[in-house]
């Protein structure tokens, strides 16, 4: 089964490293920091546009050079973490050591993830504010928290009281008490990557089935109700997200970015180049961003048009 996690696994191990190495290549080096058919990691993912539509934020994974030729890059782990910039791409600069972020509804704070827990901080689009920092979560292992537009609710996943060790859906109020299941299901498969719906009332999210080697989505009220499967298409469906006025739901299926009306119909696919995913809307529900081609941040029209890079991965020769 694949782990959506992987990714914040890949962050942890690069945040742990000090200074720089070269990895991937297709021969060996021995002690010097090479190794072989290692593939380079996404350069640039989970982009969160904050709700005045100025700032994006990104998880960075520290690529400082990638080599077409051979598969080989250089990372310095310090520059990984998470990253804003201006909604056009300008001012890139990092922000956080965290491996995923999104922005409270009225964009003062920032909740991410950091070692599996939950926590939030002040931000005031140039810097954030150290000294409010809080954890919310403190057991199990907690990912993909996103927060109501009301204010009041933070969703999120998490294996925390899982007899399986898989992960759920759960909610806290948004300063961490009052944790509460909405999908736990270990009898059926895990579910994950929830996102709200404009009125607070329902969330889209991830969940596996028995039997059902790729993940399906679902909504389900935010109380646990009415659970019901939006796409039965047998592929590995990711990272769903409602517009901001609930009609439409983005997502990444087969590392591609479609939509669809909120209850599953009309299906459209968006991206065809070779990486579209990770998809999040404007404020105003006009544009998308989502992690693209070589794995940077790009943005286009909600119907797929006018595909722009925000950013570029850094390439050149590494001997």
């Amino acid at each position: 089964m694949k782990k959506p996690y992987a990714f914040f696994l890949l962050a942890c191990l690069i945040l742990t490293t000090l200074g720089c190495e070269i990895i991937g290549g297709k021969d060996y080096g021995g002690d010097d920091g090479i190794s072989i058919d290692l593939p380079p990691p996404p350069y640039q993912e989970f982009p969160r546009w904050s709700p005045d539509g100025n700032t994006i934020i990104y998880y960075q994974s520290g690529l400082q050079l990638y080599d077409p030729s051979n598969d080989r890059s250089i990372h310095n782990p310090d520059s990984a973490g998470i990253w804003a910039m201006d909604f056009n791409g300008e001012n890139q600069r990092k922000i956080l050591n965290a491996g995923y972020a999104d922005w409270s509804p009225n964009g003062d704070w920032i909740v991410y993830v950091a070692g599996a827990q939950i926590f939030k901080v002040r931000f005031n689009g140039t810097s954030i504010d150290t000294s409010t920092v809080e954890q919310l979560t403190f057991e199990g292992r907690n990912f993909f928290p996103d927060w109501s537009p009301d204010g009041e609710w933070i969703a999120y996943d998490s294996n925390y009281e899982s007899p399986t060790g898989l992960s759920f859906l759960w909610k806290m109020k948004n300063d961490g008490p009052e944790k509460q299941k909405i999908v736990f299901t270990p009898d059926q498969g895990e579910a994950r990557m929830p996102s709200w719906s404009s009125n607070s009332k329902k969330i889209v999210h991830i969940q596996y089935l028995v039997g059902v080697h790729s993940s399906e989505i679902f909504s389900v009220n935010s109380d646990g109700s009415n659970p019901i499967q939006l796409i039965e298409n047998k592929a590995t469906d990711y990272y769903p997200k409602y517009s901001p006025d609930g009609e439409t739901i983005a997502f990444a299926t087969n590392v591609q970015i479609w939509s669809m009306s909120e209850d599953g119909k009309g299906m459209t696919q968006l991206t065809f180049d070779e990486r579209g995913t990770m998809p999040d809307w404007s404020p105003d529900g006009e544009q998308i961003i989502y992690s693209g081609p070589k794995g940077a941040i790009w943005v286009m029209d909600k119907d797929g048009s006018n595909q722009i890079p925000l950013t570029f991965r850094p390439e050149g020769k590494i001997d």
